[in-house]
């Protein structure tokens, strides 16, 4: 456990020192302050939620772009249980201060990840203070470090991770990269498979690529259970090129140490809106998804504070 415990610090204390460094500037045309995030008050105290954002920017750059994939880690520092979910990037939504309409995933790019939190947290009655943004790009490298991550694959998903490597890779590094059977069920995937099975587009829809993203971050993160020290060094120094958050040394290790006091229970997935919980309108050529804004927040808060009422 003491082990355990040190590697954990280690991590969290590389990974402060390393990551505030990498935060691109941008010139966000509805700029939000630090403290004006809107913070929904009154929810318990002992949850603590951070989101997670994935970008579509090219190489190394996190603080711009739309927001390819957003999702709400929360964590619950007293029962050790953490749950994870995805919001549709099509969400239409209001942003800032002046009623400007837009999807959700727009707010980055007009705001970064602070018009990002705030519009979650107008919308949904959060109080997200913290994210972590990690560059998609990044996730090649990320894989790799990590020695790969095994993946249970469905049907056709073998043939959509080959041919967007094909198309996309060619050789990757000193040899071409070896295709995934065709009739793979399970498959040990490197980096640019793990981001071509991230991205596929063409089996389904953006529901099914949501999952496919939630389920390799479960891949990742049992791998980094498993890391040892000097592979979460290489880690950390990889993290550095890919990821920013605004999460100081205070916060990372107060927040590794409860979860360890506490043990991580268990770890569960969820996605909003799911099909059945949105209309579907294109009627001027954008497509968007239109919720139910209190329906959201009670799925949402049912989630994350089941046994409250103050939502």
């Amino acid at each position: 456990m003491a082990n355990k415990g040190m590697r954990v610090a280690l991590c969290a204390l590389l990974l402060a020192l390393l990551l505030p460094a990498c935060t691109a500037l941008a010139d966000y045309s509805m700029p939000v302050r630090d403290g004006d995030l809107s913070v929904y008050e009154g929810l318990d105290e002992n949850v603590k939620n951070i989101l997670l954002i994935g970008t579509d920017t090219r190489e190394n750059e996190t603080a711009s772009g739309r927001a390819d994939t957003m999702m709400i880690c929360s964590i619950n520092q007293t029962t050790g249980l953490i749950n994870v979910i995805s919001l549709a990037r099509d969400t239409w939504v209001t942003m800032g201060d002046n009623g400007h309409e837009n999807k959700l995933n727009a707010a980055h790019t007009f705001g970064g990840p602070n018009l990002l939190m705030q519009t979650i947290n107008r919308t949904y009655n959060l109080n997200i203070e913290h994210y972590v943004t990690v560059n998609f790009y990044g996730i090649c490298d990320i894989v790799d470090t990590l020695g790969g991550v095994t993946i249970q694959l469905e049907e056709d998903e073998p043939w959509a991770i080959n041919t967007t490597v094909e198309e996309s890779y060619g050789n990757y590094g000193d040899a071409p990269i070896q295709r995934v059977p065709s009739d793979a069920t399970e498959a040990r995937l490197c980096g640019a498979q793990a981001l071509a099975y991230a991205r596929i587009r063409k089996l389904d829809n953006d529901f099914g690529r949501q999952a496919r993203q939630r389920k390799l971050l479960m891949a990742m993160a049992r791998e980094v259970v498993n890391c040892s020290i000097p592979q979460m060094i290489s880690l950390a120094t990889t993290c550095f090129n890919y990821v920013s958050t605004n999460l100081s040394l205070f916060d990372i290790i107060g927040l590794a140490t409860k979860v360890m006091s506490t043990g991580i229970s268990d770890i569960r997935m969820y996605a909003y809106p799911e099909e059945g919980e949105f209309k579907y309108d294109s009627s001027d050529g954008t497509s968007r998804l239109i919720i139910d804004q209190a329906y959201g927040i009670g799925k949402i808060h049912g989630i994350l504070y089941p046994d409250s009422t103050n939502y």
